[in-house]
């Protein structure tokens, strides 16, 4: 994640350049096309599946207690899903202000990426780092 950071970091942005064609596109798709594609897109990510796959496997090979675990993950699955429930509980309690409330987010999304994603490698690269220190040296 830090090689990440550095990567957003010492690479210059070019106001002029346009945002990428996938980031467009995404503002024109249907409600339906946009779940088909997120639905897809977790079914044949390998990351995704290799994230869970792992998890599962941390949770039984470090023999801890097996009930426990799974409901950490489950949490921890659920706080990870925090953005998407938001933006669905949104568009439920507020139909017609959704559109708006979700364009203005996605502009600032748009505005602001490099900046919020060099904070959130850093943040976590960091993290990281630390927890991987401090579990070699116990």
């Amino acid at each position: 994640m830090l090689t990440g950071a550095a990567k957003f970091i010492f690479r210059e942005d070019d106001d002029d350049k346009p945002p990428p064609a996938w980031l467009e596109k995404i503002e024109y798709l249907t409600p339906r096309a946009a779940f088909s594609t997120g639905f897809g897109w977790i079914m044949v990510s390998p990351k995704q599946w290799a994230f869970v796959v792992t998890a599962v496997a941390v949770i039984f090979t470090a023999n801890l207690n097996p009930i426990q675990s799974l409901v950490n993950y489950f949490i921890f699955s659920v706080l990870i899903q925090i953005f998407y429930l938001l933006i669905i509980g949104i568009h439920l309690l507020m139909p017609r202000r959704s559109g708006a409330i979700l364009d203005a987010l996605f502009n600032w999304i748009k505005n602001n990426f490099r900046p919020v994603v060099i904070v959130i490698f850093i943040g976590f690269g960091l993290f990281f780092l630390i927890k991987g220190i401090s579990g070699l040296m116990t």
